[in-house]
């Protein structure tokens, strides 16, 4: 080794591929009616341990089969990386669904926040843990 500092890029946002749907006993327990029937879908999530909350674009409503309409009210707010504020449009209940390298299937229930500010789906670090992808005591 010598010892210097080398020039390189920064490594990818680590992204996993879940299976989400929304669901009406879900809603129903809340209070709430979903109104529209979910589709079950694949979506790439970024794992972001920083984030307390799950937040995702509003097009991942509509590819769930969802409308604005389906959304909880809610008084959240949110702020970027950068303190910038992130609109929450409102919020949905997901079962989300992931497999680790051994296959096994694990899950876990997420107020997710619905925003228009990002087309990307981020796991807070408690869906982490809740998915085995980080250790409950992280870091």
């Amino acid at each position: 080794m010598s010892q210097t500092w080398m020039k390189k890029g920064s490594q990818p946002q680590p992204f996993v591929t879940l299976t989400i749907q929304a669901s009406h006993r879900d809603y129903k327990a809340l209070g709430f009616t979903l109104h529209t029937p979910s589709k079950t879908i694949k979506q790439s999530a970024m794992a972001d341990t920083g984030c307390q909350s799950c937040l995702a674009g509003i097009i991942v409503l509509y590819r769930l089969g969802l409308t604005q309409s389906d959304l909880i009210p809610v008084t959240m707010r949110m702020h970027a990386a950068d303190n910038k504020d992130i609109n929450i449009l409102g919020a949905t209940m997901l079962h989300i669904i992931a497999r680790d390298k051994e296959g096994k299937v694990l899950t876990t229930k997420q107020m997710v926040y619905i925003t228009d500010c990002s087309e990307k789906f981020f796991l807070s670090r408690g869906a982490l843990v809740d998915l085995h992808i980080i250790p409950k005591h992280f870091p």
